[in-house]
């Protein structure tokens, strides 16, 4: 059969598209293999040998030809071949075990933009790249069974994997086959293991036990694994638009427009992503790293296409980036935030127009997002191993430095991961974290445990990005690339690679996954030697065998243990009705109100694509004036703050009024001057400016963006006011007065220069020449409203005569006056001279009297108006020409709709102000402090950085910051502790050897060390006694006593001791802690001499009726008494 047979496991199926890490197995006839235990098992599966032939739909013989060795680039979107839609269907038909097969394919397509590119880096830079794309991946089915799916790749013969409900078939072409037998080309056909593929229906045998060590925290940083059918850019989806109930025109001039809402659009986002794998990746994932990153980045695409992200989004793969060896600029480690630093740094570079027009080949796709997937064991603030698993930047999407990630591979569930902290980047925080979405959690989540949702987002994440999306920082993600065909599988993650893989590739060979009822929601896995379940704490992968009571065979589906097979198909959204409109933002003054409508008619579902299009509207309401004493809207917003305590005190708030503050910010000053507080949004319906700095304009703020109004105040509406001041006017009304003032005058008293009529608009005075000389304002009635009786006011807005003045007085500049009028009263403009005057230049439109409209005497045209003031002072900012509508005559602004609209232009747009910003520190948030209690302490980033454009920064050499440098570490909750129980260090052990015990104090102190004896939860106090036992005592001994006197008075009698059984330390202990066989003899025998006494002969005689005294004499019962009385003659003379 030839000289070689290869077999090719299911990851060459799909040529290294489609299933992750399985090692390639190549068989040499002598069978020596690189992996013998997988040859083992092959060889005992009963294989086939197969001859597949291509045929039409019908199952009509058309070819023995079945390979396709068809290549393009991937910029090769629209080929003109004529066989193109050839190879786009393909039918197979083959033979084996009994049954006949009938491949039904199609082949698949675009995940990936047009200039997607892979590249492989090496300490020198670039070592190779590749765009090409083999069009010969196919998936589908088998015709004539309900359940089946086919993954094939037919590159070189027929690769792949045939599923049915019956069993699993591997299919791979056999190599130099030279035989004549067969016609065509031969195949191997083969089971997959019957045992594997049964063993998800065996009872589980192995506990689940928790396990502290694999909860790793998602810092700054779930989902389901379900692969798409088609992972692509998808065209807007056309849903059928209710029309809102209240829509309505109203004209308010018989050319005017009419009045228009404003809108939050739904629209579809496209994340341009650039994905990079450090050295340790590509050792560890090896030949089919690029295949693995691909199905990774397929599932976190899968995961923003959920609806319960609430807006249409799409993960597309822009560049892949290999490292091979260390770069120079990319320095990573465990050290999380340095590794993340470096890599924004890194990949900020990528983007430079430099590095994009050096590459040979041109066309390098740029990314609006940068994920880095690394082996090292992460960890926030440590460089050393930890539970950190991922780290991102919040709400940075679209700022080219910091628009990026790190995430730690575990394996699949990696794909969770980069999901979570693309969402940190979106501006989403964690489930919980002052949100309301903690109980239970979803992707969010600062961890996963068995009680999150890991298949979807919650409310609270849908509310972040929604804001996120509409305050116009996302709008990078509005261009749509092109995309190119691109070949994935339709075959779920865990038909590919099986639980007992998906523990190896979290936790490294030889790890299998435990069988469990529970494995949709949590994937345990049983290390060798272990006889419990280590818990991941993520599901297994979307289509992983499982097996419940209920369901006997069954894949995972969305957290569930559904019938094998049953896979609902995708609902798209559909907008709902609209809402009632809300309750008006304000009571006068002009707020605004909202009616909205939900996708959910129907709700997406299985992927289906969320709506677009508007998805709320808002529209002006109560916008008569405020009565006269009412309070400013910014002032009430700041009193808010009133009854909230700050660093422990009450103060009074109000706006802090300055022009250095941004369109829809409010800060609040207390009323000393001594704290700035920032409003974190700012009430809807709110004006952009204060009005003592922007007085003319009406545009407010919704969602803390600013909507422009028009003069009759109406959100949306392009209605302005002519140089008279007359909403919608023509300019008819009033005429222009503008003059230059240049006589003489004496020094040292006031002078009138002219008078302002009553009625006049657009007034504005100005020294022609600067000077300390002062303009002061009276009345006919010679009231002074400034400048009065040489006492010279400070520069600030003044309201006289019915209007606002600003008084300006610039150090180096002219001194002047501007007020928007009307004035109710004549005013006479005056000047202290100090010194010779050169000059007041003076303009304002006063009232005229006319016949008519004006509208037959003036042709009104379009015009640009000049550049307006450059909207950032530094790193590129845009100065903005608009169109208005004018007279002809005097070239004033009139209403657009005097115009004809047909023939508008469009306004213009410049760049401006480019150069760099000056560098200034930037500080980061504060870490959680290190004590809750009793005086701690913590740390923030404090970096020097330069602001390069409008989204992007770069930190610099901390010399360049020329202000003093932020504090980085501060003391924290100082505050008393409440008492606690404190124990001292335990006593020595008593006795020192052997058991005994120890003892401590424990007395309930507060954090200056005084006693509350009575102030401590008694059911909380420490032990103050425990055991303990340190080196082993001497064993126990006996211990004799002295012997007492002998019991006889003459000759034989007994004597006795006390035996003890003694510890070491002389402690009595019972008999049995004493060796038996070494216990002294307690009595023994004694004699005492016998004493004589002199005494009569006849006095000591035997008892005449006694016979046995030589008896008592023998048996030496001499001793007792009664004997020896009774034998005295017989026992004085033995």
């Amino acid at each position: 059969m030839g000289k070689y047979i290869v077999w090719i496991l299911v990851a060459w199926m799909f040529s290294l598209l489609a299933v992750v890490y399985i090692r390639r197995i190549l068989v040499h006839p002598d069978f020596s293999l690189h992996d013998d235990a997988r040859f083992s098992r092959l060889r005992s599966q009963q294989h086939q040998i197969v001859v597949p032939t291509l045929v039409d739909e019908n199952g009509n013989h058309v070819s023995y030809d079945i390979i396709n060795s068809r290549k393009r680039t991937r910029r090769d979107v629209h080929s003109s071949s004529e066989s193109a839609s050839d190879i786009r269907r393909l039918h197979y038909k083959l033979s084996a075990y009994g049954s006949e097969f009938h491949l039904n394919l199609s082949l698949n397509t675009n995940l990936v933009t047009r200039n997607f590119l892979v590249e492989y880096m090496d300490e020198h830079g670039v070592s190779h790249r590749h765009r090409t794309v083999d069009d010969c991946h196919y998936h589908g089915h088998v015709a004539g069974h309900d359940i089946s799916s086919v993954a094939i790749s037919n590159c070189k013969g027929l690769h792949g994997l045939i599923s049915t409900a019956e069993a699993d078939y591997f299919l791979e072409p056999i190599h130099d086959f030279s035989s004549n037998t067969f016609e065509g080309h031969p195949h191997v056909i083969y089971k997959r293991d019957s045992e594997s593929k049964h063993r998800y229906n065996e009872d589980g045998d192995c506990g689940v036990t928790d396990s502290d060590e694999v909860k790793k925290t998602w810092w700054m940083t779930n989902s389901d694994f379900s692969f798409a059918e088609q992972v692509m850019k998808k065209h807007p989806h056309h849903n059928h638009h209710h029309r809102h109930p209240q829509h309505h025109h109203q004209h308010h001039h018989k050319r005017r427009r009419r009045r228009r809402e404003v809108s939050s659009m739904s629209s579809e986002l496209n994340v341009e992503t650039l994905v990079v794998a450090d050295k340790l990746m590509n050792s560890y994932h090896d030949d089919y790293i690029e295949s693995y990153l691909l199905t990774l980045m397929n599932i976190v695409a899968d995961l923003y296409h959920d609806a319960s992200v609430g807006n249409n989004i799409n993960i597309v793969i822009s560049r892949i980036i290999l490292v091979l060896q260390d770069q120079k600029d990319l320095a990573l480690g465990h050290h999380a935030d340095m590794s993340l630093q470096s890599f924004c740094q890194w990949q900020r570079n990528l983007r430079s127009p430099e590095n994009i027009s050096s590459e040979k080949d041109g066309n390098i796709q740029k990314h609006d997002n940068a994920v880095l997937i690394t082996r090292y064991d992460i960890c926030m603030l440590r460089n050393q191993p930890c539970g950190t698993i991922g780290l991102a930047p919040v709400g940075v999407m679209c700022n080219p430095g910091q628009s990026c990630n790190i995430n730690e591979d575990t394996g699949l569930a990696t794909a969770f991961t980069i999901a979570h902290e693309i969402g940190h980047n979106f501006g989403m925080k964690h489930d919980g974290d002052g949100n309301a979405c903690g109980t239970r959690g979803g992707i969010m989540a600062d961890q996963i445990t068995e009680n999150t949702d890991p298949f979807a987002w919650s409310a609270c994440s849908m509310e972040y990005i929604r804001n996120y999306i509409d305050s116009g920082k996302a709008n990078c993600l509005d261009n749509p690339p092109e995309l190119v065909s691109y070949s994935f599988p339709t075959a779920m993650p865990g038909e590919l690679v099986d639980g007992d893989h998906q523990c190896r590739l979290q936790y490294g060979p030889e790890v299998k996954a435990c069988k469990t009822n529970s494995i949709c929601r949590e994937l345990t896995c049983l290390k060798p030697g272990s006889r419990s379940c280590w818990r991941t704490n993520t599901p297994a992968a979307e289509g992983t065998r499982c097996q419940t009571p209920n369901t006997p065979v069954g894949w995972c589906y969305e957290g569930d243990c559904v019938p094998y097979g049953e896979r609902p198909q995708a609902v798209d959204g559909g907008w709902g009705a609209w809402s009632e409109w809300s309750s008006c933002s304000r009571t006068c003054g002009g707020g605004v109100t909202m009616s909205e409508r939900q996708c959910d008619n129907p709700r997406p579902s299985h992927r289906g694509i969320f709506c677009t299009g508007e998805r709320s509207l808002y529209k002006s309401c109560n916008i008569d004036e405020c009565p006269s004493n009412s309070r400013d809207f910014r002032t009430i917003q700041c009193s808010n703050f009133n009854n909230e305590p700050y660093r422990g005190r009450y103060y009074f708030w109000e706006p802090y009024v300055s022009q250095d503050i941004g369109p829809c910010e409010l800060t609040c000053i207390t009323s000393g001057g001594e704290h700035f507080r920032k409003v974190n949004k700012i009430v809807d319906g709110t004006r952009c400016y204060p009005e003592k700095i922007k007085p003319e304009v009406l545009d407010i703020c919704i969602n803390k963006k600013c909507h422009p109004v028009g003069c009759d105040k109406i959100l949306g509406s392009d209605v302005r006011e002519d140089k008279c001041r007359i909403c919608g006017g023509d300019g008819s009304t009033c005429e222009t007065v503008s003059k230059n003032y240049t006589k003489t005058l004496s020094a040292g008293d006031y002078h009138e220069i002219f008078t302002i009529p009553r009625g006049s608009v657009h007034i504005s005075i100005e020294e022609m020449t600067a000077s300390r000389n002062y303009l002061a304002l009276k009345s006919v009635n010679n009231d002074y409203y400034l400048n009065a009786e040489w006492i010279i006011d400070w520069p600030k807005a003044y309201d006289v005569s019915g209007t606002t003045f600003k008084y300006e007085r610039p150090d180096q500049g002219v001194e002047s006056l501007t007020a928007l009028g009307p004035i109710n009263e004549e005013l006479i403009v005056m000047l202290l001279v100090q010194e010779d005057q050169q000059g007041i230049s003076y303009s304002y439109n006063q009232p005229v009297t006319r016949q008519g409209s004006g509208d037959d005497e003036v042709v009104f045209i379009w015009h640009w108006s000049s550049w307006s003031v450059c909207s950032s002072t530094c790193a590129g900012g845009e100065s903005i020409a608009e169109v208005q509508c004018i007279r002809y005559d005097d070239k004033t602004v009139v209403s657009d709709t005097f115009c004809n609209a047909g023939t508008k232009p469009s306004r213009r747009k410049q760049a401006c102000n480019t150069e760099p910003c000056p560098p200034v520190w930037s500080d980061g948030p504060w870490c959680e402090c290190s004590q809750t209690c009793g005086g701690g302490h913590k740390t923030r980033t404090v970096l020097c950085m330069t602001k390069v454009t409008q989204l992007e920064e770069e930190v610099v050499d901390e010399s360049q910051c020329t202000k003093r440098k932020p504090i980085d570490r501060m003391n924290c909750n100082m505050q008393e502790c409440p008492p606690q129980w404190v124990a001292d260090a335990w006593s020595s052990c008593v006795p020192s050897c052997g058991l005994g015990h120890q003892t401590r104090r424990v007395k309930c102190l507060n954090s200056n060390g005084e006693p509350y004896p009575n102030m401590c939860n008694w059911g909380n106090r420490p032990s103050a006694i425990r055991e303990c036992q340190t080196a082993g005592c001497p064993p126990p001994r006996w211990v004799a006593g002295e012997w007492s006197e002998c019991n006889s008075n003459c000759g034989r009698g007994q004597q006795q001791r006390q035996v003890r059984c003694l510890s070491y330390n002389n402690v009595p202990l019972s008999p049995a802690y004493c060796k038996r066989s070494l216990k002294p003899h307690a009595q023994q025998q004694c004699e005492s001499p016998c004493v004589s006494r002199p005494t009569e002969e006849d006095d000591c005689q035997d008892a005449p009726s006694v016979q046995y005294c030589p008896l008592v004499v023998k048996y030496k019962f001499c001793n007792n008494e009664y004997f020896r009385k009774m034998c005295c003659h017989s026992c004085s003379s033995r």
